[in-house]
């Protein structure tokens, strides 16, 4: 790692002088991966990610307790590896409900510097058999916004069926469209907005699955704040003094 440093002096003959600094980032334990992803998985599956710790030196640095403040996750350690690598096996046990998981391992371990730790971040994403879109932005055409189509399917080609949907605040109206197939539609159109005063919401749309027979769905609607007629900006202003 190198920096540079510019110091101007009052010196005629060096009033400008740069200078260099280089060093290294010493690291005691390095994981790899940093981070562990487990990606999607089905509610209560289980599942495994490899971990090797990395130790600069061995002689010098001792790893202590490597453990998971989550109960869903453990650690187990793998026969192969050596003395500046060590192997292990991180456990996810599996989760029923749905939505995204965030946890953390910690690796202790003993330094020269004394005592320290490292944390590995753990993400994974529980879900259902529908698949859907996470979030539906409402573009502003004109005055108008133009319906959005939205199309529901399934991971495993199960029927899907849209029994009703609702937006809690009003604003966006579900119209239930024909299936196409297995996959179900259905429309939303934003209502009156002159005097909307929030960007956000959301539907909720009833299902025929039993493990998600509620699915909500955010939005967002572009705003578009005009400025009343007449009215000038402060730099408009002052090139008119």
């Amino acid at each position: 790692m190198k920096k540079t440093i510019t110091v101007y002096s009052d010196d005629p003959k060096t009033p400008q002088l740069v200078l260099t600094l280089s060093g290294e980032t010493w690291i005691d334990v390095e994981a790899q991966p940093a981070r562990i992803h487990f990606g999607e998985m089905q509610p209560g599956a289980d599942g495994t990610k490899p971990l090797e710790l990395k130790i600069t030196e061995p002689n010098e640095v001792k790893l202590g307790k490597i453990e998971s403040p989550d109960p869903r996750f453990s650690i187990k350690p793998s026969e192969d590896g050596d003395e500046g690598r060590k192997k292990y096996t991180v456990v996810f046990r599996g989760e029923k409900k749905l939505g995204a998981i965030e946890a953390r391992l910690l690796v202790n371990y003993t330094g020269p510097d004394g005592e320290g730790r490292v944390e590995v971040p753990v993400i994974c994403q529980v879900v259902g058999d529908l698949r859907y879109p996470r979030s539906v932005f409402f573009r502003k055409v004109g005055d108008a916004y133009p319906p959005q189509s939205v199309v529901i399917g399934s991971r495993t080609n199960k029927a899907v069926r849209i029994l009703s949907g609702k937006d809690p605040e009003g604003r966006v109206a579900v119209k239930v469209l024909e299936p196409q197939g297995n996959q179900a539609r259905v429309e939303l159109t934003v209502g009156e907005t002159k005097e909307a005063k929030a960007s956000r919401g959301k539907v909720e749309l009833r299902t025929n699955d039993p493990t998600e027979p509620v699915v909500t769905i955010p939005y967002n609607l572009q705003l578009i704040y005009r400025r009343p007629t007449g009215s000038r900006s402060t730099s408009q202003r002052l090139k008119s003094k």
